[in-house]
């Protein structure tokens, strides 16, 4: 009999430290995407409604999501090294919304770009706190950065 083994939790960080394990990664961030585009204009949609994460392991970084179809029919997880990443049209981008290029040797899947449309309503990410910018020190209330703004700083686009 070959089951696939299946996994509940009670709650998302026990998922979270699971995940961990298993990657042997760290969840840095995570939050619901309306849309990631790729393509020359970047209007070819590859995931709608899905999880957008960024796992590290030592001071690599990784952007990982599912996308709902791939050029081959089928679904499945992609997964980037963001040093292969660079921001693009920084001026033309809409507030909740990320461009990114591919530097040169990194585009293995031929997108060359991507186009990242996060979820008017933050309200789910911010209350999961990963990755969250503290004030703790000053004794203010923690700074209420936007999930694009702290996916683009946790991402480190081109650093290596």
């Amino acid at each position: 009999m070959n089951s696939s083994p299946e996994y509940s939790f009670s709650n998302g960080k026990d998922c979270e430290v699971f995940q961990s394990r298993i990657t042997g990664k760290e969840l840095i961030f995570s939050a619901e995407v309306d849309e990631i585009c790729f393509g020359k204009n970047v209007n070819e949609s590859l995931s709608d409604g899905q999880v957008l994460q960024i796992w590290s392991n030592n001071s690599i970084r990784s952007m990982r999501f599912f996308a709902n179809d791939k050029e081959d029919g089928e679904g499945g997880f992609c997964e980037f090294n963001t040093v292969g990443l660079e921001q693009c049209d920084i001026k033309k981008t809409k507030a909740l919304e990320v461009r990114l290029v591919f530097r040169d040797g990194y585009d293995t899947s031929h997108f060359r770009k991507l186009k990242i449309t996060f979820t008017a309503d933050e309200s789910e990410s911010k209350k999961k706190n990963v990755g969250q910018r503290s004030t703790k020190s000053s004794g203010k209330e923690p700074e209420q950065e936007s999930v694009r703004d702290r996916f683009i700083r946790l991402a480190r686009f081109g650093a290596t």
